[in-house]
């Protein structure tokens, strides 16, 4: 039988819980979202003015990014999921900057 709670005791809200939440999905779009545009563009029939190279530069950091930002928002402890999904964030957005930037650079 469970004790009953004591008059002083507060319960255990997450604050931040929603704003991991949509943060997290926001971010893997954008990830997916740029990765998945970048991806047609560069196996379009018929277009070989397309440069490969940023995608390729860019899908080790993109993909681990939307696995790390996926595995934090689902993480039950508040402070290691802000974690994952910062340094999946990150991770999702030096690969956005990369892609575009070598893509400025080779066209």
């Amino acid at each position: 039988m469970p004790e009953p709670k004591k008059k002083n005791e507060m319960s255990y809200v997450d604050a931040g819980g929603e704003l991991r939440r949509y943060t997290g999905v926001a971010v893997i779009f954008f990830g997916v979202g740029t990765l998945m545009v970048f991806t047609m563009l560069a196996i379009k029939i018929g277009e070989p003015d397309f440069p490969v190279a940023p995608v390729l530069a860019a899908a080790p950091f993109i993909i681990p990014g939307i696995v790390i930002t996926a595995i934090g928002v689902f993480t039950k402890d508040p402070k290691r999921s802000f974690r994952r999904v910062g340094v999946g964030a990150a991770l999702i957005l030096l690969g956005d900057l990369l892609i575009f930037g070598l893509r400025a650079v080779l066209v």
